[in-house]
């Protein structure tokens, strides 16, 4: 196996596996625009409607646009980007905006920049050298997942590999970064993607199950039981435990391209500039085999 200078940093092998341990409510006033009663620009809004009118009957009715970001990526579209994760764990109340069920609990996860929404592909089912999930251009070898069939109504569940690379450690696990996990914001740490064994949702970084990262030696605390779904858009989100029991305000998903991995990260901008592998942050979301 080739090590690059990256992978030999975010490792670390020799040094780590020797000490691993694991306001007012009142209205907002402002500036008043007077509009000339004769001005050129000023329309009733008889008029307007009128104007409205004569363009629906024109055109016709407007097609249906894609609701969840499953029906977008088999149009080719951009995924509807979620909004970060708050720390604060969500109870399973009933919405306001119905929750549709899932067609299937087996599908892909496509992944896409967070910051322009450009599709880069989906989770592989082949890891990298390092034992680790990337993404993969092609669907054809994309991974296949489980979720639990009341995922979109849920908290903390796990994301189990059908058939993955590594049948003894199905569950998609956040492993510890070699140079740490404490996933604040403004602090540079971070985790790796990977097959791991299931670790009950609210346990801090643990060491009592088993990882894919073991076959190269490296071992340290994991989490698996942190997932949640955006019932609409069916994008994914996570909630990570600090070694100290406390939870990070928000946490994203990210892809080092440095290292070619996938992670959880508290601030990504931090971690960029303390190690300068330019990763950022990605959304992660479910694609229905049906």
């Amino acid at each position: 196996m080739v090590f690059t200078s990256t992978f030999l940093r975010a490792f670390a092998l020799a040094s780590i596996i020797s000490t691993a341990v694991a306001t007012s409510d009142g209205p907002i006033t402002g500036p008043t625009v007077n509009v000339i009663a004769n001005s050129p620009t000023k329309r009733t809004l008889s008029s307007i409607q009128a104007r409205r009118d004569a363009r629906d009957a024109h055109l016709g009715p407007r097609a249906p646009q894609p609701s969840t970001n499953a029906e977008r990526f088999k149009r080719g579209l951009q995924p509807i980007s979620p909004t970060r994760r708050s720390g604060v764990a969500r109870r399973a109340t009933p919405s306001s905006m119905p929750c549709p069920a899932l067609t299937s609990n087996q599908g892909t996860i496509a992944v896409s920049r967070q910051d322009n929404g450009a599709p880069l592909g989906f989770i592989s089912s082949i890891y990298t050298a390092s034992e680790l999930y990337t993404f993969t251009p092609n669907v054809a070898s994309a991974q296949v997942f489980q979720i639990p069939t009341n995922a979109p109504y849920v908290d903390n569940f796990a994301i189990q590999a059908v058939a993955g690379p590594d049948p003894a450690n199905p569950f998609l696990g956040s492993v510890c970064g070699s140079q740490g996990c404490v996933l604040n914001d403004g602090q540079t740490g971070y985790t790796y993607f990977t097959g791991a064994t299931e670790i009950p949702a609210g346990s801090t970084p643990s060491m009592a199950g088993t990882t894919s990262l073991a076959q190269i030696g490296y071992v340290a605390g994991t989490e698996t039981d942190m997932f949640s779904i955006n019932c609409l858009s069916l994008a994914f989100s996570s909630v990570w435990i600090n070694a100290d029991g406390s939870t990070p305000a928000t946490t994203s998903f990210y892809y080092d391209p440095s290292g070619d991995w996938l992670g959880q990260i508290g601030d990504v901008q931090a971690f960029d500039n303390a190690f300068g592998d330019g990763a950022y942050d990605v959304i992660l979301t479910f694609v229905p085999t049906v």
